[in-house]
């Protein structure tokens, strides 16, 4: 039995295959792209969040070295009064109204 398509058609055919094929390389080139990409982009939040509990560790460990530090200066310094300031001759009690007396200047009230 003879062929009875036209030849035209098989050409066109053959240039559709030829299309789906192109047009799957692109999808699967854009596929990879996007891959690497998003591998790329997973790979620096591994990082930062690495470095970030990098950074926390540090944190925490500069300031428990902070707070020790405070600790034996205050240890260290036993001359002082109850607020951290050299004792005067009067009393510790005084510095409340002083206060008091200076937010009143400031804010004109008798």
């Amino acid at each position: 039995m003879a062929n009875l398509t036209p030849p035209c058609a098989g050409a066109r055919v053959g240039l559709v295959r030829m299309a789906n094929l192109v047009e799957k390389r692109k999808r699967e080139e854009r596929w990879f792209k996007f891959n690497e990409l998003h591998k790329r982009d997973l790979e620096k939040q591994c990082e930062v969040v690495e470095w970030m509990g990098l950074w926390r560790e540090m944190a925490h460990e500069g300031f428990r070295a902070h707070v020790e530090d405070m600790e034996q200066e205050h240890l260290d310094l036993p001359h002082l009064g109850k607020h951290g300031r050299e004792p005067s001759s009067a009393s510790d009690e005084s510095a409340p109204v002083e206060m008091t007396w200076a937010m009143g200047v400031h804010l004109n009230l008798p």
